[in-house]
């Protein structure tokens, strides 16, 4: 584990024990393997008032059909999307982050929340204290269809809580970033390539 030093309002979740990861044991955790588009759909499906995304990667078809349920759904307005990446400016120039993705949701969403998280690696995708996904596929075709992927949904409350926790422990750690920053980045990258 990274030795560096934590704020003390952080310290809690990220210095755990061995033993107190593992205990309580989650009731009925889900194996998630690829393809596992049909549990992500699912996950989004269950979403009343929060769901955060969590990503370094994010495709602008993964987000359409997360605003496309939404809408469907008549939950678009109601629902808090927070979404947690890494704004890297080469991996919107090599076409692994779709800058269009995120300002199209901060448009569509009245309640959208973006953090730019640098060295962020972990994909976790959370539906209010419901469900909670921790895998390896990032929010893209390939990593919700394509890529051998493999990770693991939790719908024990207690676990579900615990994980938002973390990663909004995680997202402190970062920079909020508004719509009209993100346009400025996708301009500069489109003037670029």
């Amino acid at each position: 584990m990274n030795e560096r030093a934590w704020p003390d309002r952080r310290a809690a979740p990220l210095r755990k024990t061995h033993s107190h990861l593992i205990s309580p044991t989650p009731t009925n955790p889900e194996l998630v393997r690829s393809p596992w588009t049909e549990t992500f759909r699912r996950l989004v499906s269950t979403v009343q008032g929060d769901l955060m995304l969590v990503s370094p990667f994010i495709k602008t078809r993964s987000t359409e059909q997360v605003l496309l349920d939404l809408e469907r759904r008549g939950v678009k307005g109601q629902v808090s999307v927070k979404v947690v990446t890494n704004l890297r400016p080469e991996s919107a120039l090599s076409g692994a982050l779709d800058l269009e993705a995120l300002v199209a949701l901060s448009k569509a969403l009245p309640k959208f929340e973006l953090t730019h998280l640098p060295s962020l690696h972990a994909k976790a995708y959370i539906a209010d204290n419901r469900i909670a996904i921790v895998t390896s596929a990032n929010l893209t075709e390939p990593g919700l269809t394509g890529n051998l992927e493999y990770g693991v949904a939790f719908s024990d409350e207690h676990f579900v809580v615990e994980i938002r926790r973390d990663f909004e422990a995680y997202a402190l750690l970062g920079a909020k970033v508004e719509s009209p920053e993100v346009e400025s980045l996708l301009t500069t990258i489109g003037e670029l390539k």
